[in-house]
């Protein structure tokens, strides 16, 4: 993992909203409820019109999914064997935002040094090459308005669109 590579967490969406974030938020609603009793008709008819009964069920499921989902990856790797729901509670329960960056010492907190390399050959390989295509892809944008995109991986064929002359 070099300096520019991070790990996000584990984050179920529902039509672009975290069913998390829906499951809380109702939770919120129904306290608010509580407090003022003629609110409840306001926030029911609201809610009717908003999220169906299939939808609040699936936010809760698919967080669960997500996180059996990670144990039962974590679970195969020896050293994470016995932390990995621990692990995966993290990575779907402990972050409030689907963009949140984990960084490289941050990624070593939850999987250990054994699973996070920062410094081996192959980083430094992999941050010189990038920066070798980055710089050939500021030269074709600036020069000829154009630039190299690679979609697929490395056992894929690899087009260029650059004009040759």
């Amino acid at each position: 993992m070099g300096p520019l590579g991070h790990l996000g967490p584990i984050d179920p969406q529902l039509d672009g909203l975290p069913a998390l974030g829906v499951v809380k938020a109702l939770k919120t609603i129904a306290s608010l409820t509580e407090e003022h009793p003629g609110s409840a008709k306001m926030f029911s008819m609201y809610l009717h019109s908003t999220l169906t009964t299939e939808q609040i069920g699936y936010c809760e499921r698919i967080s669960e999914s997500a996180e059996q989902y990670a144990v039962r990856l974590l679970s195969n790797k020896q050293n994470l064997k016995d932390s990995s729901a621990e692990i995966a509670r993290e990575l779907v329960r402990e972050y409030k935002h689907h963009g949140f960056v984990i960084d490289a010492e941050e990624a070593k907190e939850h999987l250990g040094n054994e699973w996070i390399k920062t410094d081996t050959t192959e980083v430094a390989f992999a941050e010189e090459l990038y920066e070798l295509f980055d710089d050939y892809n500021l030269f074709l944008n600036l020069h000829q308005k154009k630039r190299i995109l690679l979609v697929g991986g490395l056992d894929d064929v690899l087009t260029l669109d650059v004009p040759r002359r």
